[in-house]
């Protein structure tokens, strides 16, 4: 199994609180043990091994990421598949937020997404898995912690997910600069699925077809995204 290390004071807490069962260790330097306490809910009962060791040791670890000297190694990222999401709108207890990104690239995006994903209560992110950025220790470390709040699906092929939602009662609605509506035209009161495309070409044509309607986000005039 190939270890994967977190370094960060609010990426370590944060995969701690919602995902202690996936911590193997935990790496601390000797300026970080007095704070202890506050990183590890409950440090006399950890089911992983604590070592304090020096800040070269970290960084070999994780390479150039900033540690702020607290590194974790997990066995996996947190995930959730798509069959469960489908689960979760079947019982309709409240209504979902779904993120859809179709070929984010680039990892500190990805990293950015999360945190805006968490900001906003979203339930879930979806990504195809060939020709898109997942979860690396650089999206984990850009994403403040939000990583370990917010599950990430994976699908073979998005319009087939897409396809499977809206039979399940999802809504689907695209985000596009070349939409007549902006964002407030949108209708909320129900389980909601945004598509926002990739860095070069933004939503492709094939996942645009299967959205319900697209509307644009409204910025300056000095600023266009066209």
């Amino acid at each position: 199994m190939q270890h994967k290390y977190l370094g960060g004071i609010n990426m370590v807490r944060a995969f701690l609180q919602n995902y202690p069962e996936l911590v193997d260790s935990f790496y601390y330097t000797a300026n970080l043990s007095r704070r202890l306490n506050e990183i590890i809910p409950d440090l006399d009962n950890t089911r992983f091994s604590c070592e304090q060791v020096s800040p070269e040791s970290l960084d070999a670890m994780v390479g150039s990421l900033v540690h702020q000297g607290v590194v974790i190694c997990i066995r996996h990222f947190p995930t959730m598949s798509l069959d469960d999401l489908v689960a979760k709108l079947g019982k309709k207890e409240a209504n979902l937020r779904i993120l859809i990104l179709d070929q984010v690239q680039d990892p500190q995006n990805l990293g950015a997404c999360f945190r805006c994903a968490a900001a906003f209560g979203v339930d879930a992110i979806i990504v195809p898995d060939r020709n898109a950025v997942g979860i690396t220790p650089v999206v984990a470390k850009v994403s403040s912690g939000a990583c370990a709040l917010v599950p990430l699906i994976k699908v073979k092929n998005l319009v087939r997910a897409i396809t499977l939602l809206k039979k399940n009662g999802l809504w689907v609605y695209a985000t596009s600069e070349y939409a007549q509506d902006t964002l407030d035209k949108a209708d909320i009161d129900c389980s909601v699925a945004w598509v926002m495309g990739g860095e070069d070409k933004g939503v492709r044509p094939l996942v645009l077809s299967q959205c319900d309607a697209q509307f644009k986000i409204a910025v300056h005039k000095k600023f266009t995204t066209l």
